[in-house]
């Protein structure tokens, strides 16, 4: 199919600055920032270098780094190539994750060829490794469209794609180390003891469990978590892998809930609970050291982001995005939080 289009604009500035005290260790303790990356979705972030830097992944096909001490991008990289001037690729990227050591990214895009501004039907899925320091590509992993996780160690990239089948990859040479067939295409994170979770997105049915944990050697289920959403809108997983967040819906029955994957059972935590009907939960991320937990979703007024604390009894903070959340992050000490919208826009915030 040939569609007719018109040249990709892109737009990396600054949206608006609230400046900065200058500080070696990036975030000033009271103040918050606005940043402006493109006009798409910002599909995420993550702060790097000890907090003072964040990444911004668009899905326009660009990759940006941020100084949080100046307010000021201190990389970008274009995945879009152009290659005469008839013809140039357009990308769009859809994952982007970094190392727990902060030495690699790794992301997934699509590529499609433009030939005298007709958009072809070439689509090409790729993984690929990129450099921190530059932003420039390392290595391609894959060419498919598979969702994935670094190892805990970074030494390791595990895709679970739609073949249902999950490829362990070293991040060293970029080259594939073992696969194993999963009973679902999900998503994977990684759990307590280095074990494999893919959850999908669907609900519970006689191909498998909605959400299974895998022994990487075995490549087998050792454990099957009995959750029974019709979807799930969100999940996360903390950094040392006991804690699971699933948010999801039955019909008009909203919930999110804190699994303890070391026990196969719920969490005795009050976010195990029934939310309500007007609120649906999406992103969700855990702060470092697991005390916290970022959620967005829509209410009846507006877009909101939610901050729980995992031991209290209540929301800790909620926030009133300034448009349809797609991304969350927690700043490594726990006391910023950013997100992105629809617009490209980032918003850094003092918890």
């Amino acid at each position: 199919m040939r569609l007719k289009i018109s040249r990709k604009v892109k737009i990396v500035t600054i949206f608006m600055l609230i400046t900065f005290a200058g500080s070696s260790k990036g975030l000033a303790q009271s103040q918050d920032a606005k940043l402006k990356h493109g006009n798409g979705d910002i599909i995420s972030l993550w702060f790097t270098d000890g907090g003072s830097h964040l990444l911004s992944a668009s899905w326009d096909g660009t990759i940006a780094k941020w100084n949080l001490t100046t307010g000021g991008r201190s990389g970008f990289l274009d995945l879009d190539e152009k290659k005469s001037e008839h013809k140039e690729t357009i990308s769009h990227v859809r994952q982007m994750a970094v190392s727990s050591a902060g030495d690699l990214i790794s992301i997934s895009y699509s590529q499609t060829s433009v030939v005298n501004k007709v958009l072809q039907s070439d689509k090409v899925n790729r993984i690929a490794l990129i450099d921190p320091v530059n932003l420039r590509v390392k290595t391609i992993l894959s060419n498919d469209d598979s969702e994935f996780v670094f190892s805990p160690d970074g030494k390791t990239l595990v895709t679970v794609g739609p073949e249902k089948m999950a490829r362990i990859w070293s991040t060293n040479d970029g080259k594939e180390i073992k696969r194993f067939s999963v009973k679902k295409i999900g998503k994977p994170l990684f759990g307590s003891e280095g074990k494999l979770v893919v959850a999908a997105a669907v609900g519970w049915d006689n191909a498998g469990p909605m959400i299974a944990v895998y022994d990487l050697i075995s490549g087998k289920i050792v454990q099957e978590i009995p959750e029974r959403l019709g979807q799930i809108t969100g999940i996360a997983v903390s950094a040392n892998g006991r804690s699971l967040a699933v948010g999801g819906y039955n019909g008009g029955i909203r919930s999110l809930r804190i699994w303890d994957l070391s026990q196969r059972t719920p969490k005795n935590n009050p976010l195990n609970l029934l939310l309500p009907e007007s609120q649906l939960t999406y992103n969700m991320v855990f702060s470092a050291d697991g005390g916290l937990l970022a959620s967005s979703g829509v209410s009846t007024c507006c877009e909101m982001v939610a901050v729980w604390a995992m031991s209290g009894n209540q929301t800790r903070k909620n926030i009133k995005a300034l448009g349809d959340v797609k991304s969350l992050a927690f700043s490594p000490d726990g006391k910023h939080i950013a997100y992105g919208t629809s617009k490209g826009e980032i918003v850094v915030l003092k918890l």
